[in-house]
């Protein structure tokens, strides 16, 4: 064939075939390892050095070296060679060693076909409306270079390219006819498990610095859409997902051995607020529900998923979220009230040994809640407990640098009279733990706190800055479970701006500005124009996950019954797209 005789000789196509594979392997640098992308790199641009400078190329015995070197490092790094991860890994390495080897018709087309397979692979981590604007643009690409490979006149011009585009204009029918045949499949067929390393999220425990570490990123948790347009102010706005009544100081972690909650019914004396979220894949069990959950709904299809309500009022599935769902949610201005036995409130009331000087707060506490002439003994308590933050200058930091201790004792000790610097995780441990010595019973809760209005699509946009975390307080004489979040003293415009608190420089922080001076800083100038961009795009997102969350085979059949066709089997209908398929082609 004429073309592979040319090939080793034509400079331009190979740095074609050296481009698209660049082109595809830049998605997945952001999830594979860093090893892997410096790697394929350094690869990719020997292969461009020795086209451009008549670099040195090595072997084949060296190039296959590297490429079971590689393949050994894949194995170790995720402990096998199956799965998505390790599967874009993989091929991204051996796609640029593929490439300095590449001189013959055969390589090339492998290495064409290799980049539709990559770009298979990156669609499996992502389906949002830019990776599929992505596939397409791509899947131009790569069948214009396939095409460009058969050509033996390779002058490029506008006429040369129309019968590529004829035939991508003939497919285009094709593409839209299959993925309404072929919808997405509500039982998440394609989705793998994922290292969740390699994921933003909570852990089940919490350490000085967990909630910290993903408070700095803009990745979107999940979307809020209020059904009735009834919403609570970003101050109360609280999104629980675990709960922790373990705690040690300043370190805590979920009892595994929780019981249900006992409820006592009462007669609603308020309208609750009806939401609907659609949850970004977390990899944890967690589902974020609005304080004070009543309860949720999940549609059928998501059986699946065996969600229950847990202890604490938190909603749990029974397997890791690996796909975006949705589900409709009730919240109360309060808990319900309920029972809680002599053992649950012991081990409510348990705590490590903890550093004399510790007494002495708790004492200062209980003097001071003496003095309050209204409330229960749990609300003077818990309203002592913040004044006492306030009086000491404590400080909101989100470096707030390691503490020496190993334990969480000692880590109280040292943040509460040493460093008196702080995250929201390191005031709810230390609130809860100054509750427990002083009789009454608390936890501490993780989650997110405010969120971002989206104007452009009406609904509310929470992001990992929102990470959160805060105490739950036991009233005896209620009842109840009421919130207590210490940040409320120690940084209040945490909790009216949102997350976006969070990007502030620490000299800003310090400087105690008001809430419009905060405001006009974060959302001032050209940053405004970004800001607003940013959130109409992402209501166009949302509408597109939106819909493909809802595309399912029920979503057909409904779609299907509006144009008289009511009751058609799956397997009536694979039949006529086959049929159609046929006739098309």
């Amino acid at each position: 064939m004429p073309a592979s005789r040319e090939l080793p000789w034509d400079k331009s196509l190979q740095l074609l075939l050296v481009g698209i594979v660049v082109f595809n392997a830049i998605p997945h640098y952001f999830d594979i390892p860093m090893w892997a992308s410096a790697l394929a790199a350094v690869l990719l641009f020997w292969k461009f050095m020795y086209l451009h400078r008549g670099l040195w190329r090595p072997p084949k015995q060296v190039i296959w070296g590297i490429a079971l070197l590689a393949s050994g490092c894949v194995v170790l790094e995720y402990r096998t060679l199956i799965g998505q991860d390790a599967a874009a890994s993989l091929l991204v390495i051996l796609a640029s060693c593929k490439l300095l080897e590449t001189n013959r018709y055969r390589d090339a087309m492998f290495v064409v076909f290799t980049s539709y397979f990559l770009l298979m692979t990156h669609l499996l981590f992502s389906q949002s409306l830019l990776s599929t604007v992505f596939m397409a643009i791509d899947v131009l690409l790569i069948t214009t270079l396939m095409f460009h490979i058969h050509k033996r006149d390779r002058r490029t011009s506008a006429r040369s390219f129309r019968p590529i585009m004829r035939t991508m204009l003939l497919a285009l029918p094709v593409w839209i006819f299959l993925f309404i045949a072929f919808p997405r499949f509500s039982a998440g067929f394609w989705n793998m498990k994922t290292d969740p390393k390699n994921n933003i999220g909570f852990s089940e425990s919490l350490d000085p610095g967990g909630v910290s570490e993903i408070a700095g990123s803009e990745e979107t948790a999940f979307r809020v859409d209020f059904n009735d347009g009834v919403r609570p102010n970003p101050e109360f706005m609280y999104w629980r997902g675990a709960i922790l009544t373990v705690g040690d100081g300043l370190k805590w972690k979920i009892d595994r051995a929780q019981n249900t909650d006992r409820i006592i019914q009462e007669k609603p004396t308020e309208k609750p607020i009806q939401y609907e979220v659609l949850l970004e894949p977390t990899f944890r069990r967690w589902l974020f529900v609005l304080d004070y959950p009543g309860d949720i709904q999940i549609s059928p299809k998501l059986s699946r998923l065996f969600i229950r309500r847990k202890q604490g009022f938190i909603f749990e599935s029974g397997r890791e979220l690996m796909s975006r769902i949705s589900y409709q949610g009730t919240a109360h201005l309060r808990a319900e009230r309920q029972t809680l036995s002599l053992d649950e409130k012991q081990a409510l009331l348990e705590l490590p040994e903890l550093d004399p000087r510790v007494s002495n707060i708790v004492a200062k506490i209980d003097n001071d809640a003496k003095l309050r002439p209204r409330g229960t003994r749990a609300e003077k308590i818990s309203s002592a407990a913040l004044k006492y933050f306030a009086e000491q200058k404590f400080r909101y930091t989100l470096k707030p640098g390691p503490l020496a201790g190993r334990d969480g004792a000692t880590q109280l000790a040292e943040f509460l009279f040493t460093t008196k610097r702080g995250f929201c995780e390191h005031y709810a441990a230390a609130f809860a733990t100054l509750m427990r010595a002083s009789g009454i019973p608390s936890r501490v809760v993780l989650g997110y706190q405010g969120g971002k209005e989206n104007e452009f699509g009406d609904y509310l946009l929470v992001r990992q800055m929102d990470a959160h975390a805060w105490s739950e307080v036991w009233d005896d004489e209620a009842s109840r479970w009421f919130r207590v979040d210490p940040t409320s003293v120690i940084a209040p415009l945490r909790l009216r701006i949102g997350g976006d608190y969070n990007l502030l420089e620490e000299e800003q922080i310090a400087q105690n500005m008001s809430e419009e001076e905060v405001r006009r800083r974060l959302n001032g100038g050209f940053g405004r124009f970004g800001i607003r961009l940013a959130l109409a795009w992402d209501a166009v997102q949302m509408k597109w996950n939106a819909f493909l969350n809802d595309y399912d085979f029920e979503f057909q059949q409904s779609l299907l019954a509006r144009i008289g066709l009511h009751g058609v089997a799956r397997w009536m209908l694979f039949i006529g797209v086959a049929i159609v398929m046929t006739a098309f082609v």
